[in-house]
């Protein structure tokens, strides 16, 4: 098959999977009446499933949930005087993180890190200096979160924690990626991708072939870039996480414009947007400056969107993208 057809196939196979899910959520969230519990035992017993119950809900992008499940374990300490984990409170770091509460993410990350210093709580104490290594990579302060993540896979390869030392690995790809170190970057992503393989971790595994796509992607080498993407999308929607496939549909979106397809971009930022309305949908009981947090990570998919829109003189579509951000500013935009 000629490769120019090849790849085509490749762009329509990608868009025919990404269009399985809807554009928009329709279902309603209902929280569980929890009964509550009598016995001291029975109340940590409880606290006990709600952090499970939080951590799951974290991993599977519904991070509204996973916040108000976490604090109701933290407010179950405080009654039977309980001294909060540090899975407590580093599940409480990392919801935060992806509400880019950063501040609130990094005092929690530090209660862990000495609560399991404390301890001694090597594997725990390797998964915290990595969430904060993820922070400071976030805050573009790279040489911190080399520190961190440096220590984290130190600790991981001591304890002979895999599937850690392949998270902290991907995320050293990822910061060199940022500082442009590609060859490095590739170095670390194919050491995870292999352990991820390895130890069956496949929502990580989606994640290092998202990063590795970027890679690509920045090198001007869009097939590959194509190739790893499709991967990465696939088992996002398999393992039903939602926040990273917004995150792969948007990096297909920006390939895809980059290739001056934007008939194709739009479709893959369209669901892209639909995915995060979704999640939006679900963190609005949280505070509206906790929401506009979250908001303001994700606005530049909609932005590009609308700006693709405009260009093909869909104006009333676009309108309607700017209008989900509710960002007042959106007339001086279109003008």
């Amino acid at each position: 098959m000629h490769p120019r057809i090849q790849y085509l196939s490749l762009i329509v196979a990608t868009l025919l999977f990404s269009l399985i899910s809807p554009l928009l959520p329709t279902t309603e969230y209902i929280s569980p009446v929890v009964p509550e519990a009598q016995t001291f035992e029975d109340r940590k017993a409880e606290a006990d499933r709600l952090l499970k119950e939080g951590i799951e809900q974290y991993r599977k992008g519904s991070f509204g949930e996973a916040l108000e499940t976490s604090q109701q374990v933290l407010l179950i300490h405080k009654e039977i005087g309980a001294p909060p984990s540090g899975s407590l409170l580093n599940n409480l770091g990392e919801v935060y993180y992806n509400l880019s509460q950063y501040d609130k993410a990094l005092d929690y990350l530090q209660q862990a890190l000495a609560i399991r210093k404390e301890v001694g709580d090597h594997s725990g104490e390797g998964t915290t200096l990595n969430n904060l290594g993820a922070i400071y990579h976030n805050l573009s302060q790279y040489d911190k979160a080399l520190d961190y993540l440096q220590q984290a896979l130190a600790i991981r390869k001591q304890v002979g924690d895999r599937s850690g030392e392949g998270t902290t690995l991907s995320n050293l790809g990822l910061v060199y990626y940022n500082l442009r170190q590609y060859d490095k970057a590739l170095d670390y992503l194919q050491q995870a991708l292999a352990i991820r393989k390895q130890v069956g971790d496949r929502s990580g595994e989606a994640a290092t072939l998202n990063h590795l796509g970027l890679v690509y992607h920045r090198l001007g080498q869009y097939e590959k870039a194509l190739e790893y993407y499709q991967q990465a999308l696939a088992i996002r929607k398999e393992v039903g996480d939602r926040s990273g496939e917004a995150t792969t549909l948007n990096n297909l979106g920006y390939l895809l414009k980059a290739q001056n397809q934007p008939q194709l971009a739009i479709i893959f930022l369209q669901q892209s947007v639909g995915v995060y309305e979704s999640i939006r949908k679900d963190i609005q009981g949280l505070s509206q400056q906790q929401q506009q947090s979250y908001t303001d990570t994700v606005e530049s998919t909609y932005r590009c969107l609308a700006d693709l829109l405009i260009k093909q003189d869909r104006i009333i579509e676009a309108q309607r993208v700017l209008d989900l951000l509710k960002v007042q500013e959106s007339d001086n935009y279109l003008r």
